[in-house]
């Protein structure tokens, strides 16, 4: 039986509340409108070809790296057969599951399921309006119980193979930062040089997700957030080395390195000089 009931339904935790679920008797495949619970894990390998729409900001983060959280704008997911989805969630998000076997896309297609070009929409997060506009067609035909039987939900599943096997997965929309929400990044890390900062302070200065939150800085400094705070800790550093009346450790610890070691390693790979050498130099040679 294709699992796509609540109690087949593939995470760790319970599926929340249901809204809507497809007929039993739906060709090889099944359309699940769900609230999940409010914090829980996916530890799972997948069996079918899954399509997933989140309609709220999803709060993430991986379970099988070092990998913080992020929160992913709404958008679509296609999980692959057998890819590996390890995860944890934190906030309750309305969500879209379609699931439907290799057998069922093979039939539509009338080819193998490795020549039908569905896996090139995984690993990656997208939008896609007519593929939005099927999942909710589905949805609603459920909600509503299906009044033609599984006649709707089959027909827009196959409306929604032959979307996938024929079109090119959109290109991820990049996302720009306004110079008011540079200035403001810049700004933070300029006050907080003292202590260690993390991914998820800055985007959150930038009201962007932490995932795409590097691409954008990037694009808009030049640099990675990593290099462009290593920089201007340096350049704090200088200044106080210039100034002449803190020890190297602490200046190693006013602009926010854990030690004298990784202060002098870090400013000499930047600055060309250790700080001993660059305190004993006049401050008209710098």
């Amino acid at each position: 039986m294709l699992p796509g009931s609540p109690d087949s339904f593939p995470q760790d935790s319970p599926p929340g509340r249901v809204l809507a679920l497809s007929a039993a008797d739906c060709d090889g495949a099944a359309v699940l409108d769900v609230i999940g619970p409010p914090t829980g894990e996916v530890r799972h390998h997948h069996e079918l070809v899954c399509l997933q729409r989140w309609l709220a900001p999803l709060t993430v983060r991986p379970l099988r790296s070092d990998g913080g959280w992020q929160v992913l704008r709404p958008q679509m997911r296609l999980w692959r057969p057998e890819e590996a989805q390890h995860f944890q969630w934190n906030g309750s998000v309305h969500q879209h599951f379609v699931l439907i076997t290799r057998q069922r896309i093979e039939r539509i297609l009338e080819r193998p399921y490795a020549r039908c070009g569905i896996d090139r929409w995984g690993g990656r997060d997208f939008d896609d309006r007519l593929v939005t506009q099927l999942v909710t067609a589905m949805t609603q035909d459920c909600a509503d119980r299906s009044p033609a039987g599984p006649l709707v939900v089959d027909a827009l599943v196959t409306a929604l193979v032959h979307r996938l096997a024929t079109s090119t997965p959109p290109s991820p929309v990049r996302t720009r930062l306004s110079p008011a929400r540079v200035r403001r990044v810049l700004d933070f890390i300029e006050a907080e040089l003292h202590r260690p900062l993390c991914l998820d302070e800055l985007a959150a200065q930038a009201d962007v997700g932490v995932r795409r939150f590097c691409a954008a800085f990037r694009d808009a400094v030049g640099t990675s957030p990593h290099q462009h705070l290593l920089r201007r800790r340096v350049e704090r550093a200088k200044q106080l080395l210039r100034d002449g009346t803190l020890s190297l450790a602490d200046v190693a610890a006013a602009v926010g390195f854990s030690d004298q070691s990784q202060f002098t390693r870090t400013f000499t790979r930047i600055a060309g000089s250790s700080p001993g050498r660059y305190r004993g130099r006049s401050p008209a040679a710098d």
